[in-house]
């Protein structure tokens, strides 16, 4: 499996659910982004330089994609990943 590290550094935002989300300047060129909501709490996933004021956010998070493109029923992707990480001690969020 290859991958490619981002070279950006990420923040890892945490919003209350119900939220307005913020614009973030990812939308309009091109960077990673990532928005998820459950009923419990609205995570986005963003560059360091783009956490809006007072937002609750950890920091210094790599990203590592996986080149692509993938079918949608290739299994075990996730895994291949997971496992070295734990093994390594490195911390995963995806």
């Amino acid at each position: 499996m290859d991958l490619d590290l981002l070279p950006d550094r990420f923040a890892v935002c945490r919003l209350n659910p119900g939220s307005k989300i913020p614009c973030f300047q990812s939308v309009f060129d091109g960077a990673f982004l990532s928005v998820t909501q459950t009923d419990e709490e609205i995570s986005v996933v963003c560059r360091e330089d783009e956490v809006p004021e007072g937002v609750l956010a950890e920091l210094s998070w790599r990203c590592l994609k996986v080149k692509g493109p993938l079918e949608f029923s290739e299994i075990g992707v996730l895994a291949g990943i997971a496992q070295p990480l734990a093994d390594a001690r490195i911390s995963l969020f995806c």
